[in-house]
């Protein structure tokens, strides 16, 4: 993996985010968009691969609510 392509897709999510974006939540985004398709090429488990990325999406709501 080419380190410049995170590092540029981490600052347009930091801009478009107001510069109030968390390092490791991007990085965490990253891995799972790459991660589950690779899931579903392996496994064919469509309703698996769409429920974990479900899943995530939740976990990225619940994190950038206020505490």
């Amino acid at each position: 993996m080419v380190p410049g392509a995170v590092d540029a897709g981490s600052s347009e999510v930091d801009m478009a985010a107001g510069g109030t974006s968390d390092p490791a939540l991007m990085r965490l985004g990253l891995a799972a968009t790459r991660g589950l398709p690779l899931d579903l090429v392996a496994t064919d488990d469509d309703a698996g691969v769409t429920s974990a990325a479900q899943a995530f999406a939740d976990l990225v709501r619940r994190a950038g609510r206020p505490h």
